[in-house]
């Protein structure tokens, strides 16, 4: 990923925790889902407006080092391969000094709330994107 565009901080709660008391892989997923909300909410909800909803159709995870209940972690997010239906958002879970715990990415696609297909990316929802594009 060559920018980060926009930054969220992590609240690592303690049920996060496996039994190696580091957090859980399942939950960096959780993170990512939190993070890409903060970042698109106020145009979800717009859209979402008009029956046009987005649904996660890839995601995946690369864990680099461990996350434990004490550290301070930020994920910070780009959006790249804007496309007729679709994007990615690509995430790096990082400590204060930019060493990377994880990176992360997901593919989300534009449905059509009421017939539940895929939906072209209406231009101004294009244009919120390339805000974040790398």
């Amino acid at each position: 990923m060559k920018t980060d565009k926009a930054s969220f901080d992590v609240t690592i709660r303690y049920f996060d925790l496996d039994a190696n008391k580091h957090v859980n892989n399942s939950v960096y997923f959780t993170y990512m889902e939190e993070a890409r909300t903060q970042l698109l909410l106020d145009q979800f909800l717009e859209w979402g407006k008009e029956g046009i909803y987005f649904i996660v159709t890839e995601a995946s995870c690369k864990y680099k080092k461990q996350i434990t209940f004490l550290d301070k972690v930020s994920i910070k997010l780009s959006i790249e391969n804007i496309k007729g239906v679709s994007f990615e958002i690509n995430y790096r879970f990082v400590d204060p000094s930019g060493q990377e715990y994880a990176q992360g990415k997901t593919r989300m696609a534009c449905i059509n709330e009421k017939t539940g297909r895929l939906y072209r990316l209406p231009q101004d929802g294009i244009e919120y994107l390339e805000k974040f594009s790398v």
